[in-house]
């Protein structure tokens, strides 16, 4: 059976997607501890939301550091 570049190519593009989408619903979540199979990660929330706090309060935009 010889597969294409293209279909590489979109497993790939899926694989990377599938990614991607799971970090931004973990980075969006509120849980402060995940835990799945051996792997154990505590997050502090309360610094997250005053941070997040502290830009809404003094008109700061998070993503302006990457602005070109």
């Amino acid at each position: 059976m010889n597969l294409s570049e293209a279909f590489w190519s979109l497993v790939v593009a899926t694989a990377a997607a599938l990614i991607f989408g799971l970090v931004k619903a973990c980075l969006k979540s509120k849980c402060d501890e995940v835990s799945c199979c051996c792997f154990k990660i505590h997050r502090n929330i309360e610094a997250e939301e005053e941070e997040h706090k502290f830009d809404v309060e003094h008109n700061k935009n998070p993503m302006s550091q990457f602005d070109l």
